[in-house]
């Protein structure tokens, strides 16, 4: 599980690129003279057009998801050591060792990510600053739910004296019982997954049958009258069922961010995968 941490700037950053560059992509067809909204459907009904749309909010949704998706696994892989780093606290204090100590030596232990943050903490201990402001310092770089409550425990057990290893071994337990939880948990909502995938494929299917076994062949028929001809613009109803096919493959790589990382946004790059599909379809099949 590959991450990196972004800061606010670099965050902001990233959005703003990625906007300016949407625009660009988005004023092109106007820019160029290929589209203008007219009656009676406003919408574009060039195929050409709508690629080009598409492709802009492909790069908003690979670019704003790939980060998000890293920003997050950075986290998670943080919140996935502080078991290991609970164990080994509790295991310096049994020897003795006092907290404050056993938190500079755990410091130069592998944790992953969560080992540069506890060398950030101790860093500034070590320039003075108090432990309690350098391990809260932890929760707002990291800023999950889970790290606020493990910084909130270590300066309890910073203050808690003689009772500060049974503090930490029983914060231990909770915490592999909740591990235990999520695991499980994510594991019988992983097929729902696939639901979402299954889902856009059989809209893709549907789309794709109606299409050139209803329209095509109703429009290409000789002697069709003209009240058919009036009715049924097949260019229209491409660009509907291809702008439904858009809504319903942002809205379905959200539903898997949420289900299979708890944050909709990292879902962005599945996204990127049906809308692929759907552009597959409509400029090679249709």
């Amino acid at each position: 599980m590959y991450g990196r941490y972004f800061t606010k700037a670099q965050k902001a950053a990233v959005y703003g690129v990625t906007a300016a560059s949407a625009i660009a992509i988005f004023y092109l067809p106007f820019y160029m003279k290929l589209y203008t909204p007219s009656p009676p459907y406003f919408i574009p009904t060039d195929q050409l057009v709508n690629t080009i749309f598409c492709i802009g909010i492909l790069v908003i949704c690979l670019v704003i998801g790939i980060a998000e998706d890293l920003d997050h696994n950075w986290r998670r892989r943080v919140e996935m050591r502080v078991s290991s780093l609970i164990r080994d606290l509790i295991d310096y204090m049994r020897a003795g060792t006092p907290f404050t100590l056993a938190l500079k030596e755990c410091a130069k232990k592998d944790y992953g990510p969560l080992s540069k943050e506890l060398s950030r903490a101790v860093g500034k201990m070590l320039l003075g600053l108090d432990l309690e402001t350098s391990i809260s310092d932890i929760a707002r770089r990291v800023k999950t739910p889970l790290m606020e409550k493990v910084a909130t425990l270590l300066i309890e057990v910073n203050r808690s004296g003689a009772k500060a290893l049974d503090i930490l071994q029983s914060y231990l337990a909770l915490h592999s019982t909740l591990e235990s939880y999520e695991a499980e948990k994510n594991s019988e909502l992983k097929p729902y997954m696939w639901v979402m995938y299954i889902s856009f494929g059989v809209y893709l299917l549907v789309v794709y049958i109606l299409i050139t076994q209803f329209m095509m062949p109703l429009t290409a028929t000789q002697g069709v009258t003209e009240l058919i001809k009036g009715t049924i613009d097949i260019n229209f109803y491409k660009a509907v069922f291809f702008y439904c096919g858009v809504i319903e493959a942002i809205a379905a790589g959200l539903a898997i961010g949420k289900i299979s990382k708890g944050a909709s946004i990292t879902g962005l790059k599945h996204s990127v995968v049906m809308l692929i599909a759907l552009l597959i379809l409509f400029t090679q099949l249709l």
